[in-house]
């Protein structure tokens, strides 16, 4: 019916309010393409987009054409981000995923950075200073990277290779600027690790986290890793949480530590590994808190661990497994097992 009306009326300067319901019904339509199932609604929104564009042409000071302009800014507005991995291998290139919209062209720099000094400024600043400090620092790797836009103004992902680096702390800046303007650009960064070191761990019974600490690469366990712990706590006088030093711990041949449970008041834990010329810090945190008593059971558990965490539609994967048998605080590796 709105078709119908922009037909009968499309002589008068009103018709631009039934060309915007026309626009907004196709832009609303396209949010629903899929393109892991079809390319089905992929150029409604470039419909839509044609649809304003006429009406600006024809009647550029209607009311309805003010509200064609809104949605057009909509439509027309880019969007960027970056996806890569916490913890990638040293000395190989790795993987990351730029999701993008109404973007030809991107430009990449790669910064060493200090970890804590990162998690205090995401901590404690907005963003726009957050970048402020990136930029102002020297880029150690630079790029730019062609990327496919066919007009449809939808959202699409592709995978990027990302280049080997040394061991260490790393954040990187994607923008559609070379330059990377806070003001005219759009900039997105992640950080990340590069770590032969990974870990898993498991909450027993009593309430204490099994950890074990592996080769991010081969899957076995490394041994003599030196694990400080750091938890927060909550300083009344500056309202804000301090991070104090925890405990420490060491890896065992197998590349195993425990986390004791606490009599006292639990403890949200970060854990640093330290081997060698290696370090890591964990992603997430680790709740140290005491747990009442239960009966003991044997239990046998299997921990997955894939290649990558990013797949393309159809890719191969490729991954290991471990399957141990714990009683307690006995743990046994299962050489061969079905489950």
């Amino acid at each position: 019916s709105l078709l119908y009306l922009e037909d009968i009326y499309g002589n008068y300067g009103g018709s631009t309010e039934v060309s915007y319901q026309v626009a907004r019904f196709y832009y609303e339509r396209g949010q629903l393409y899929n393109p892991l199932e079809s390319n089905r609604y992929k150029w409604d929104i470039r419909t839509a987009n044609q649809i304003i564009e006429k009406a600006i042409e024809e009647y550029p000071k209607s009311f309805g054409t003010e509200n064609c302009k809104e949605l057009q800014k909509i439509i027309k507005k880019k969007a960027l981000s970056l996806t890569t991995d916490y913890g990638n291998t040293a000395s190989s290139p790795f993987l990351g995923l730029v999701s993008y919209k109404n973007i030809e062209k991107v430009y990449f720099r790669i910064i060493p950075f200090d970890y804590k000094e990162d998690k205090q400024l995401k901590r404690n600043h907005r963003r726009e200073d957050l970048l402020k400090r990136y930029l102002d620092m020297d880029a150690g790797q630079a790029w730019e990277q062609e990327l496919i836009d066919d007009g449809d103004f939808q959202e699409h992902a592709t995978e990027v290779s990302l280049p080997a680096l040394p061991l260490g702390y790393y954040v990187i800046l994607v923008s559609d600027s070379k330059d990377f303007s806070m003001k005219n650009s759009v900039i997105s960064y992640a950080g990340f690790w590069i770590t032969d070191i990974s870990y898993i761990s498991q909450r027993t019974d009593e309430g204490a986290m099994d950890v074990y600490v592996l080769d991010r690469e081969k899957g076995t366990g490394i041994k003599n890793v030196q694990v400080q712990s750091y938890y927060e706590k909550y300083d009344y006088n500056t309202r804000s949480y301090q991070v104090v030093n925890g405990d420490r711990f060491t890896s065992d041949e197998t590349g195993y530590f425990q986390i004791p449970t606490v009599t006292g008041q639990a403890n949200r834990l970060i854990l640093e590994f330290v081997h060698k010329d290696d370090r890591f810090v964990s992603p997430g945190y680790f709740y140290q808190q005491r747990i009442g008593k239960s009966e003991i059971k044997k239990k046998t558990k299997t921990f997955l661990f894939t290649d990558r965490s990013i797949y393309r539609p159809g890719q191969t994967v490729y991954f290991k497994g471990i399957v141990l048998e714990e009683e307690g605080k006995t743990h046994t590796i299962i050489p061969v097992s079905y489950t």
